[in-house]
C-alpha cells in the first residue's frame, strides 16, 4: 500500500508554456479506492478477482508520480531538496498509523494465537517498524520450513518498505542529478536516468521471477520499475498536459479497463511480477494521463462520486488494517474463513480504518505543533514511534520465548514404547483435556550446517546417523519427511547398530514426478536434479535398506511449467513405480513410509489457545488422513517389490487423531511430527520397519514425564 503526501501533480518550470496543471486529482483518489478494494476482496478470498494483488502495483505507479511530481516542484521553487522536510513529512504520514496497526497486531497475536506463532510475528513487527519487512518475508519465503507456516498478519507490510526504501534514495539522486550539468533541463536527465531504471528493473524483474519468485515478489529491484514509471509520468508532465481533453477522457478509460481486466484473468499461480507487471503499470499510467486535465467524459466522472473519494481518502487506513484482521481472526478460528466472514471483516477494517484516519492518520499529519517547527522534531517524532514498535516487539519476544532446542545427545534416554502401546497411547489420547508441560525442544540434526539442502540445491552431503561405523547401511531418501524422521531413525541406527544415511530435500518427494514449487514461481527442476543426484548415490552405496517417503499435502504438479493440482495422484503413482525400480538392483529391501495424519493449523498453535481444552485441537480422521493416497502407495509397493509401513495407527484411533498422545504435541506444524514425538516413536518405527529385531527397552516401556526427555 503506497501513501503519496499530497495529490498534487507536478509543477512545471515558470518558463513553460502548457496548460496549468492541476492541484488536485479526485481521479487518483479514486483510483486508489479501486486498488483498495482489489486488494481487499483478493485477500477475503473472492476467487473471481484472483489477480487482486495488482491493486498494490497501482498504488507504486501512484506514488512514484505523485512524489516525484512534489520533489520536481521543490527543487523548480528553492533549487534544491530538503531532505530533513521530506523526511518529516514521510514520517507524519506513514507512522502514527501504522504504529498502531504494529501494536495492536503483536498484542493480539500474543492474545489470541498464542505465544509459537506469535514469537515469529513480533519478529515481523521489529522488521517491519524498520521499513525492511520485504528483505524478511523474502528469508522466510526462501526457507522452507519457514514457508509452511501460516501467512503473518504483517506480510502487506512489504509493499510499504519497498516504496520507503526507494524514497530512501530517489530525492538523493534527483539532487545528484540536478548537479551534474546544472545548465541541462533537469525534466530530461531525470527522464534518461528513469529510462535506465524502468529497462533494468524490468529485465532484472523478468530473470528473477523465473529463478526465484518469491524474492521476485518481494525485491525493491524488480519494483523500482513501477515507482519509476509513475515517476517518468512527473517528468513529462508538461508534455502530457498537452494532449487534448478529448483523447484524455478515452486513454481514462482504456487505462481503468486495463487494470480491471487485468485484475479479473490473472491469478496467484500467475508467475509475478515479471514483464506481466506492464499491465497495471500501463493501465494506470493511462489513467493518470488521462486525467492530466480535468474532462467530462472520462474515468474521472465515475472516480469522482462519494464512495470512491471517501474510500481513497482511508486507502492506507484500509490497506493497514484489513489484512491483520483476516488473519488474526482466522487464526484463532483455527481454519480458513468463508468469503462472506471475510467480507465481514473487510467491512469492519473499513469502519476501523475510518476511525483511525480522523483520530490519529489526518490530525497528526497536519499538526501545527509538528509541521510549524524545525524537521528534525518531525523525524524525531517518527523515530520515536519506531522505537516504540521495535521494543514492544522485543520485549513481548523475550517474555515468551521458548527454551533453546537441545541436541539430541542431550536428551535423556527414556524407554519408548513398541507399537501395541503406542496405538493404546493414541486410544488414551482422544481423553487428554488439558496440555501437558511439555520437554525441551529437540534440535532436528537433518535441518543443521550441510545436511539442510537449500531449495535451489542439487546435491547435498550424505550425513550420517546411528552408528557411523555400523556394518549395515539404511538410507532415508524423500522430502522434509524423511529429514523429520531424522531423530527416530539416529536412535533406532544406535540401538541396532544401522549406519544412517541422510538423503532428503525440502519439497521433493522421492515419487519420480515434475513438481511445481510454489515459493520458486516454477517447476521445480532442482528437485528432478537432486532425485537423479540420489538415485546416483545409492548406486554408489549400495544401502542395505533404502526407506523411502514423501507428503501428499500441498503437492502441485507442473503442467509444462504450469502449476496444476489434477492428475497429482496419477502422477504420484507412476513416480513412484519409476522410483522402486531405479532404487531395486542396488538394494536389498525397499521401505515405503507411509504419510501421517495431517492438522488443520500448526500443532503449537491450536494447543496454546486451548491449553484447558486439548480436545479441540484433535482432528477426525477422515479430515487427517489421505486415505486414498496411502492405499495406492501400498499398492505401488507391493507391485514393485517393497514394504509398505502404515504410519496412521501412531496418529489416530478409528475415528480421532489426537493432538497430544503420551503426553506429547505430535505435530509442531501442519505438516511434520514434532521432533519429541518422532524420537518417542522411535521403537514402534524401528519395529515397523523391522530396523530393530528386538525391543529397545527391557521390560515394560515406560512413559516418562517430559522433563526427562
Amino acid at each position: 500500500m503506497i501513501s503519496p503526501d499530497s495529490h498534487a501533480n507536478p509543477a512545471k518550470s515558470h518558463h513553460e508554456q502548457s496548460p496549468k496543471p492541476r492541484t488536485f486529482r479526485p481521479d487518483i483518489e479514486g483510483l486508489r479506492a479501486i486498488a483498495v478494494v482489489m486488494v481487499m476482496l483478493d485477500h477475503a478470498g473472492w476467487k473471481a478477482l484472483g489477480g487482486g494483488y495488482i491493486g498494490v502495483d497501482v498504488f507504486f505507479v501512484l506514488s512514484g508520480f505523485l512524489i516525484t511530481g512534489l520533489l520536481i516542484r521543490e527543487v523548480g521553487k528553492n533549487g534544491s531538496i530538503s531532505l530533513p522536510q521530506f523526511y518529516a513529512r514521510r514520517a507524519r504520514r506513514l507512522l502514527p498509523a501504522s504504529t498502531i496497526v504494529l501494536l495492536f497486531t503483536v498484542v493480539a497475536s500474543y492474545a489470541w494465537l498464542g505465544a509459537p506463532r506469535a514469537n515469529p510475528i513480533a519478529v515481523d513487527a521489529r522488521w517491519s517498524a524498520l521499513f525492511a519487512a520485504n528483505f524478511r518475508f523474502i528469508e522466510q519465503g526462501t526457507d522452507y520450513l519457514g514457508a509452511q507456516a501460516p501467512p503473518s498478519p504483517l506480510q502487506h507490510f512489504w509493499s510499504l518498505a519497498v516504496e520507503e526504501q526507494f524514497y530512501f534514495v530517489w530525492p538523493v539522486l534527483i539532487m545528484l542529478v540536478a548537479a551534474i550539468g546544472r545548465k541541462r533541463d533537469l525534466r530530461v536527465k531525470l527522464g534518461i536516468v528513469l529510462t535506465g531504471i524502468i529497462i533494468a528493473s524490468l529485465a532484472w524483474s523478468a530473470y528473477q521471477t523465473t529463478a526465484d519468485s518469491t524474492t521476485a515478489y518481494f525485491s525493491p529491484f524488480t519494483r523500482a520499475s513501477e515507482l519509476a514509471a509513475g515517476a517518468m509520468l512527473a517528468v513529462i508532465s508538461p508534455l502530457l498536459l498537452r494532449i487534448p481533453r478529448g483523447v484524455g477522457a478515452g486513454l481514462s478509460w482504456i487505462g481503468l479497463a486495463i487494470i480491471g481486466i487485468t485484475a479479473f484473468t490473472i491469478d496467484a499461480t500467475t508467475p509475478f511480477p515479471g514483464l506481466v507487471i506492464l499491465a497495471p503499470v500501463a493501465g494506470t499510467s493511462l489513467a493518470i494521463i488521462g486525467g492530466m486535465q480535468e474532462q467530462r467524459g472520462g474515468a474521472e466522472s465515475m472516480l469522482k462520486l462519494a464512495p470512491f473519494q471517501w474510500l481513497g481518502k482511508l486507502s492506507y487506513s484500509i490497506y493497514l488494517w484489513h489484512w491483520p484482521l483476516l488473519v488474526l481472526a482466522a487464526g484463532r478460528a483455527g481454519h480458513d474463513l468463508s468469503l462472506g466472514r471475510n467480507l465481514m471483516i473487510c467491512a469492519v477494517s473499513v469502519g476501523l480504518s475510518a476511525v483511525t484516519y480522523a483520530v490519529v492518520e489526518n490530525p497528526l499529519r497536519s499538526a501545527r505543533f509538528l509541521k510549524e517547527r524545525a524537521p528534525a522534531i518531525s523525524v524525531a517524532f517518527g523515530l520515536t514511534l519506531v522505537m516504540l514498535s521495535s521494543s514492544v516487539s522485543t520485549w513481548y519476544v523475550s517474555s515468551h520465548q521458548e527454551p533453546a532446542p537441545i541436541d539430541l545427545e542431550e536428551a535423556e534416554v527414556a524407554q519408548f514404547p513398541d507399537s501395541k502401546e503406542v496405538e493404546e497411547a493414541v486410544v488414551e489420547g482422544t481423553q487428554v483435556s488439558e496440555w501437558p508441560e511439555q520437554p525441551p525442544r529437540l534440535k532436528n540434526p537433518a535441518y543443521e550446517g550441510e545436511c539442510d539442502v537449500a531449495r535451489k540445491d542439487t546435491t547435498s552431503a550424505a550425513c550420517v546417523f546411528g552408528n557411523p561405523d555400523a556394518d549395515q547401511t539404511v538410507v532415508v531418501f524423500g522430502d522434509s519427511h524423511g529429514a523429520m524422521w531424522i531423530p527416530a531413525f539416529d536412535e533406532i541406527g544406535k540401538q541396532a547398530d544401522w549406519k544412517v544415511v541422510q538423503l532428503t530435500k525440502p519439497g521433493c518427494p522421492a515419487a519420480d514426478f515434475r513438481n511445481y514449487s510454489k515459493s520458486l514461481g516454477r517447476e521445480y527442476t532442482e528437485c528432478a536434479d537432486y532425485r537423479e543426484f540420489v538415485f546416483d548415490k545409492i548406486d554408489e552405496i549400495e544401502p542395505d535398506v533404502v526407506v523411502m517417503t514423501g507428503a501428499r499435502k500441498g503437492v502441485i504438479l507442473s503442467d509444462n511449467g504450469e502449476p496444476t493440482e489434477d492428475g497429482v495422484d496419477a502422477a504420484w503413482e507412476q513416480g513412484l513405480a519409476k522410483t522402486l525400480d531405479r532404487v531395486a538392483p542396488h538394494t536389498n529391501r525397499m521401505i515405503v513410509l507411509g504419510d501421517i495424519a495431517y492438522s488443520s493449523e500448526p500443532g503449537l498453535d491450536c494447543l496454546s489457545t486451548h491449553t484447558d481444552d486439548v480436545e479441540a485441537c484433535n482432528v477426525p480422521i477422515e479430515e487427517a488422513v489421505l486415505a486414498d493416497h496411502n492405499a495406492m502407495e501400498q499398492r505401488v509397493a507391493a507391485d514393485h517389490g517393497a514394504e509398505y509401513v502404515n504410519l496412521i495407527p501412531y496418529f489416530c484411533t478409528d475415528t480421532t487423531c489426537p493432538a497430544v498422545i503420551g503426553n506429547l504435541t505430535t505435530r509442531r506444524d501442519s505438516l511434520h511430527v514434532a521432533e519429541n514425538y518422532a524420537l518417542w516413536l522411535s521403537e514402534a518405527l524401528g519395529e515397523a520397519t523391522g530396523l530393530i529385531p528386538n525391543t529397545l527397552a527391557s521390560g515394560p516401556p515406560e512413559f516418562l514425564p517430559p522433563k526427562l526427555y
